[in-house]
């Protein structure tokens, strides 16, 4: 962060570091990781959704004043920040369990493979399943509260998201892309939100779950049915 700081451009203030931070260290994972101990590939990836975590609540703390009947001013930095966080979040963590293609099987647990070596990307890969699956579904679920919150008149609600839309159908489109096993492991989980969401309003969302039914829960229940 000090040498982030030391490189801003002149008159950067808080909210320009914080960015220019969360940039960095994208471009890191991106280009480093294969030889980075999973340890620090971790703790970047903390850093990361921690960024995301504190907009992400000052954004809901003005929403559920605004639910109540209160000023519920928009922060405009806060919303930036967090969709430039989740942005980058969830690309690095796409990319990174994209790696582990159908018949490859990271090292058991324990096992420390050598830095740069296929396995050591395996076991990075691995250990970003989890942070994936668990944050898509934390942004599905909090879409469709914001979205809600947008049909019941709350005009934060409505601007939230106006900008939260393309994250989304980013989102959606990267568990379109799924490996099937990876899919199939975790459907049971995205798809009652699939659901929910084809009720949004957004034409692009709802373009991309008929995909994501039509090319790959069709395929699966199909497989299913020759069993």
């Amino acid at each position: 962060s000090a040498k982030v700081e030391a490189e801003a451009p002149p008159g950067s203030g808080p909210h320009e570091l914080q960015v220019l931070l969360l940039s960095t260290v994208y471009q890191l994972l991106q280009s480093m990781y294969p030889s980075m101990k999973l340890g620090d590939v971790e703790g970047l990836l903390n850093c990361m959704h921690s960024m995301y975590d504190k907009s992400h609540r000052v954004l809901m703390d003005g929403l559920v004043g605004a639910a109540e009947g209160g000023k519920g001013e928009l922060d405009d930095e806060a919303l930036h920040m967090e969709l430039e966080a989740m942005s980058f979040y969830l690309q690095v963590l796409f990319s990174l369990f994209a790696k582990i293609e159908p018949g490859l099987t990271p090292p058991a647990k324990g096992e420390t493979p050598p830095l740069g070596s296929d396995a050591h990307v395996l076991l990075i890969a691995s250990a970003a399943e989890y942070r994936l699956v668990s944050f898509c579904l934390h942004v599905l679920r909090d879409y469709l509260k914001v979205h809600e919150a947008a049909e019941a008149g709350t005009q934060m609600a409505q601007a939230i998201r106006k900008q939260l839309t393309p994250n989304v159908v980013m989102l959606l489109q990267g568990i379109l892309q799924f490996h099937e096993p990876q899919f199939v492991r975790h459907l049971q989980g995205f798809y009652p939100l699939f659901v929910d969401l084809m009720h949004c309003d957004s034409k692009l969302i709802r373009q991309t779950l008929r995909d994501i039914f039509s090319n790959r829960i069709s395929t699966v229940l199909q497989q299913q049915q020759r069993i």
